[in-house]
């Protein structure tokens, strides 16, 4: 068991990310997912570690659309569907972020890649 030297951040979807979702599944299959149902699943991004929660903060914000764009193509895999003209207002408006700065490895194994399920490349979010 060892802090590993991240902070991880937890996106969770609020009410105009909810009616996104729910107005392309309108398209599709008329499934409605609820709030809760949406939040009860969270995606977590490992961060650089940062000294002081502002600076994580900022980290968020200079990078704030690769973010949405992974929360985005969670629902959307066309990006044609994903909202234009994305700003970082729109963000703070589609999400709540939650910043932990101690992550802490329990297992024993190395951390493995799924090069299957890597994100834009290599510099996503560089």
């Amino acid at each position: 068991m060892y802090a590993v030297n991240r902070h991880a951040v937890i996106i969770k979807g609020k009410k105009p990310f909810l009616d996104w979702i729910n107005q392309l599944n309108d398209e599709e299959d008329n499934f409605q997912l609820t709030l809760e149902q949406l939040r009860s699943e969270s995606n977590t991004y490992l961060v650089p570690e940062t000294e002081m929660p502002e600076e994580t903060i900022a980290y968020i914000d200079e990078h704030f659309d690769k973010f949405f764009q992974a929360e985005l193509s969670a629902w959307a895999l066309n990006d044609e569907d994903y909202p234009k003209n994305r700003t970082l207002q729109m963000f703070w408006d589609f999400f709540d972020v939650e910043v932990s700065d101690i992550v802490v490895d329990m297992c024993d194994e190395d951390l493995e890649y799924d090069e299957n399920d890597y994100l834009e490349g290599e510099d996503f979010f560089e």
